[in-house]
């Protein structure tokens, strides 16, 4: 769609759920999404949007803030945002006279008065079948059948617009696929510097389908190849996980490989100094690490599976599912021959450039115009000599 077909005399005025710009959220994937996404709809001319945000949130320059207050904590804290969303909304939809409202994360409201985008990142807790997922899993089943309310609904790749259709019964016609991009400080270092030792890294949050163990099993191939590579896990690690990834790494074949990093500040750094990036996810909506590590000219040698294949085939090597020793196999080759590393470099820096922030911009300002054109005879009602 083009969003030209739909602008009116006067910006579009978006309610922005902007709840995830705070707390824990921030520093993770959904609020790099963010952070690569709003700036870019803010300076486009036919929008105006509204980040209804805490106090505390880092709400980016040139997005107005609409003060939002939540009090519970930890675990609640979703619960609460989900009861009180609706309420938010009402009352600064008619505080604002907004046109659309734009609900980022994996909070669909429970009701809205105006038409609304949904962006949908992964369905991995309806598509991996774990006990652990068992109380995600319910809930995506409980506000799921909201999206098929939406007018327009994102995702982030062919793999979720697929699941959004096949779980969630979601129109695939009323569905948008917007890439996510990478950021400018993600590019290949003026000098690589060879670890001392070595590293094989692998960036994520444990997950019951991150594979982990499946990671330490290549640390432990490695090993047995006579590679000095250790592997590098970063990646914030929940308390309430520690004690099952501390028991998978016990029973590896090489535990003492392997290190636990947690949350890194400086994640450009850890890419730029690694040999290669392995990806042993069983299911991803994206996949963000790959295509940082291909725009920071890292090799990435991933399972084809999910959404990986849309972001790595071309740039990276990728394969079959689950085949721990076709990956070792394929690290320790890109590991030992310079030629099949600088080759599996520049393909990787090539992909990455296709992958922009200001291409899921024009996708996601589409579906904001798409969605407002619904309202059309309302918006006329509401600024009949409404003018900015």
């Amino acid at each position: 769609m083009n969003a030209r077909r739909y602008l009116s005399p006067m910006p579009t005025t978006v309610l922005v759920d902007a709840w995830h710009l705070g707390g824990s959220s921030a520093n993770r994937g959904i609020g790099t999404y963010l952070r690569g996404l709003l700036p870019l709809l803010a300076r486009d001319p036919s929008l105006d949007l509204v980040c209804l945000a805490e106090p505390d949130a880092r709400v980016p320059d040139g997005l107005r803030r609409r003060r939002i207050t939540r009090r519970a904590p930890n675990r609640f804290a979703q619960r609460e945002h989900d009861l009180r969303l609706p309420f938010d909304l009402a009352r600064a939809a008619r505080a604002e006279r907004a046109d659309v409202v734009f609900s980022p994360a994996d909070n669909p409201p429970s009701r809205c008065a105006r038409p609304w985008v949904q962006m949908l990142h992964d369905l991995i807790p309806m598509a991996v079948t774990d006990a652990s997922f068992d109380g995600a899993a319910a809930r995506w089943r409980h506000i799921g059948p909201r999206l098929r309310a939406a007018s327009v609904v994102c995702t982030n790749s062919r793999s979720t617009a697929a699941d959004a259709t096949r779980l969630l019964g979601v129109d695939p016609s009323r569905v948008r696929v917007a890439p996510l991009g990478v950021d400018a400080r993600f590019r290949p270092p003026a000098a690589r510097r060879v670890g001392d030792p070595p590293r094989v890294l692998y960036v994520g949050e444990y997950g019951p389908h991150k594979g982990f163990a499946e990671a330490f099993a290549v640390a432990g191939r490695l090993a047995d190849a006579g590679l000095a590579h250790r592997l590098a896990m970063v990646g914030f690690l929940a308390p309430w996980y520690e004690p099952v990834v501390r028991d998978l790494l016990a029973s590896a074949p090489h535990p003492e490989r392997v290190d636990l990093l947690g949350y890194v500040d400086d994640v450009v750094a850890s890419y730029q100094q690694a040999d290669a990036l392995i990806v042993t996810s069983r299911y991803e909506g994206f996949c963000l690490p790959a295509l940082e590590a291909m725009a920071c000219g890292t090799p990435v040698v991933a399972f084809a599976n999910s959404a990986i294949p849309e972001v790595v085939e071309g740039g990276g090597l990728l394969v079959p599912d689950g085949d721990v020793d076709a990956l070792a196999a394929t690290v320790a080759t890109v590991l030992t021959d310079r030629d099949a590393w600088q080759k599996t470099s520049d393909r990787g820096i090539e992909q990455a450039r296709a992958f922009t922030w200001e291409r899921c911009a024009r996708v996601h300002a589409d579906a904001l115009q798409e969605a407002a054109a619904t309202n059309a005879p309302e918006r006329r009602r509401q600024r009949p000599s409404a003018s900015r």
